[in-house]
């Protein structure tokens, strides 16, 4: 198997959103979009967890409570996510930024907040798709545009064969520039 194939991530990327448009045109024809869920803003049959969404104050303040969910949701998972990967769960390094018990503590108040999170995100999702949709366009754009740049600061773009930097010596990248 040729995996150079498959290392083109902006390709990639493209197939992701053009197979995502195609599903979108089968739900169509199967007149998904029809259904009671795809409305937006309060109505009788709006209902969290068995609550009437009935009013625009009652939509708005749900909406407010999963937009800034969201927020903190997908900033924490951003900061803190790849923090408890490259930094605790790594096996090689044996230092650490904090003491243990505070550490600990990160990691559980992480997860505490993800998973208790996770389970009204999930019943958020299901009752409209204004709800759902407050919660992709926060996830994948606004979000983004704070913690993207963080990652990308400092780096630099190389138009050589990216893929050759894992066998050479870090010293030499300035020979691909």
């Amino acid at each position: 198997m040729n995996i150079r194939k498959y290392n083109d991530k902006f390709t990639l990327s493209g197939l992701l959103i053009i197979w995502l448009i195609i599903t979108q045109i089968g739900y169509m024809s199967l007149g998904v979009f029809n259904s009671d869920y795809f409305s937006f803003g309060p109505s009788e049959r709006l209902k969290f967890i068995n609550a009437p969404i009935d009013t625009w104050f009652k939509w708005v303040v749900l909406a407010s409570f999963r937009l800034i969910g969201t927020v903190a949701e997908v900033a924490s998972g951003d900061m803190i996510g790849p923090w408890i990967t490259t930094t605790i769960q790594d096996e090689h390094k044996k230092t650490l930024p904090f003491p243990a018990w505070k550490c600990k503590m990160i990691v559980q108040m992480f997860y505490f907040y993800h998973d208790f999170n996770s389970m009204f995100s999930v019943f958020l999702a299901l009752t409209q798709v204004d709800m759902a949709l407050i919660v992709i366009i926060c996830q994948s754009t606004v979000v983004q545009f704070w913690t993207l740049p963080q990652w990308l600061d400092g780096k630099v773009y190389i138009s050589k064969d990216f893929n050759k930097l894992d066998k050479i010596d870090k010293d030499s990248i300035e020979n691909l520039v």
